[in-house]
């Protein structure tokens, strides 16, 4: 039986008789022979160029943003990058520290301070001392005695300066490492590696000129610390481990400008013991 004895179905579109064939490149003919395809009623015909000639969408209109909500957006943007900047400034913070000052021309003194050479009076009190102990210039002072400059440099008293000096581990002491660096006669830099604290406190003044905190103490009692205090046309820098601390002229505050260089140790309120040390080495003294 033929296609064209079949009864068609009334619900479908009456099909040509006309047969189209297909033919794809690259194959021989004849291929077999389909219906071309008729639009059924009331569905637009396709188009020649299969897939169907569908209308063009027109592009969405676009609205201004309401002052409303563009405000909130600007604030949001600016909260989201400072942010940014923020996490970035605390994760690198510690690189971004300035550097040490480098020494000036003029070597003023120079010694490891491992043996006596003369060039330092050691104070020997009931409050305070200073002896060659553990490995360098050891200072010992107790709470009556508070803020002692013990080991005293002899025969330099300096204007603009720089002091690179190295704090010895805590390991070998007797008592808990505080140091005290004294310059110009009558100011002291005191540091607390406990607490990452620092201050610096002028004879005079019974509040201190500056206090700051760090992170730049080894964490080991096995090692060394090297501290750096420079004075320049009134600018004081003090340095720890390669890395600034502070740079500045304590607010304007009235210090001496020239005057001699100790070494000691102080006793913190909070420490809870009767006496604490420190020990010093390699200690270099140059001016400009």
């Amino acid at each position: 039986m033929t296609q064209s004895q079949y009864p068609q179905n009334a619900d479908q579109p009456p099909q040509p008789s006309a047969q189209v064939p297909l033919n794809s490149p690259g194959y021989p003919a004849p291929y077999p022979t389909y219906p071309a395809p008729t639009p059924y009623p009331g569905y637009p015909a396709f188009a020649p160029n299969y897939p169907p000639n569908y209308p063009t969408l027109a592009p969405p209109k676009e609205y201004p943003v309401p002052p409303a909500r563009l405000t909130p957006l600007i604030w949001l943007i600016a909260l989201v990058a400072l942010t940014a900047v923020a996490v970035a400034l605390a994760l690198g913070g510690a690189f971004a520290l300035p550097a040490a000052p480098a020494a000036f021309g003029t070597t003023a003194y120079h010694n490891s301070l491992a043996t006596a050479d003369g060039d330092w009076t050691l104070q020997n009190g009931a409050g305070a001392q200073c002896s060659y102990a553990n490995g360098g210039l050891d200072a010992v002072v107790t709470s009556d005695t508070g803020i002692a400059p013990v080991c005293h440099l002899n025969g330099q008293s300096v204007g603009d300066f720089r002091l690179s000096v190295v704090v010895l581990p805590q390991a070998p002491l007797n008592y808990q490492l505080e140091p005290a660096i004294f310059v110009h006669g009558t100011l002291a830099i005191l540091f607390n590696p406990g607490a990452g604290a620092f201050a610096v406190y002028s004879d005079n003044e019974p509040s201190p000129l500056y206090t700051g905190y760090t992170d730049q103490w080894h964490t080991s009692d096995q090692a060394s610390n090297t501290v750096v205090i420079q004075s320049q046309r009134g600018i004081y820098t003090i340095a720890l481990n390669g890395a600034q601390l502070y740079q500045g002229n304590f607010g304007g505050a009235t210090v001496q400008a020239v005057g001699s260089v100790a070494l000691g140790a102080w006793v913190p309120i909070s420490l809870g013991t009767t006496s604490a040390e420190a020990a010093y080495g390699d200690l270099a003294l140059t001016t400009p």
